[in-house]
């Protein structure tokens, strides 16, 4: 259930990043973030607790765009670079454990989009006359 304060997290951050904006403060409509593998964080669980939450905000109804990072790992022994897809940490190319991990433990929020509603044009009634 640690979606749940991620996703309030996310909101959190997302919101502080609203002020640098002009009045009226436009309605989000994505907020893009990139977790990595390393996390656990279950997107379908995220999107859940993010909606929920964002209920009554700007952020009412906005997308969460998650952009999964890859565990990466870098041998200390042969420097070797290498993508991380088991539990095992070693080094593919020389069986080392001496494994740095590069990428994969990533919570950011990215980016934000907005929407400015389209205006409202009224047109006057015209009598015929």
């Amino acid at each position: 259930m640690h979606e749940l304060t991620i996703a309030g997290g996310i909101l959190d951050v997302a919101t502080a990043a609203l002020p640098g904006v002009p009045e009226p403060v436009p309605r989000v409509s994505k907020v893009t973030v990139r977790i990595g593998r390393l996390t656990n964080v279950v997107p379908e669980s995220l999107r859940y607790h993010f909606q929920l939450l964002t209920t009554g905000t700007s952020f009412e109804g906005a997308a969460l765009d998650i952009v999964r990072v890859p565990i990466r790992g870098s041998c200390s022994d042969c420097a070797s670079c290498f993508e991380i897809d088991t539990p095992s940490f070693g080094c593919p190319r020389c069986g080392s454990g001496f494994v740095r991990i590069l990428s994969g433990r990533e919570l950011e929020v990215v980016s934000l989009e907005t929407v400015e509603d389209a205006p409202v044009h009224r047109q006057e009634a015209c009598n015929g006359d």
